[in-house]
């Protein structure tokens, strides 16, 4: 499983500056692995990605889910 640090008040716009469509933005988004952030966003469907300047990152659904439980309960950053 892939692992994410989130940060429910990271300063998303730096990384996306408009909401597309129907999304909802929860912050943003590190990828352990490659160090990458952008804003974590959560489709109308359910889905998240990672914005970045307008496009779409996929995520590990499992590990995004796992790491806003977590993020939720400690007090806005956590790791996955």
């Amino acid at each position: 499983m892939d692992s994410y640090t989130i940060d429910m008040a990271g300063s998303w716009r730096l990384y996306q500056h408009a909401i597309p469509g129907d999304w909802i933005i929860f912050g943003t988004i590190r990828r352990d692995s490659d160090q990458s952030t952008g804003a974590l966003a959560r489709s109308a469907i359910g889905v998240y990605v990672q914005f970045n300047a307008g496009v779409a990152h996929s995520l590990d659904q499992r590990a995004v889910l796992a790491a806003l439980h977590r993020a939720t309960q400690a007090g806005c950053i956590h790791h996955a």
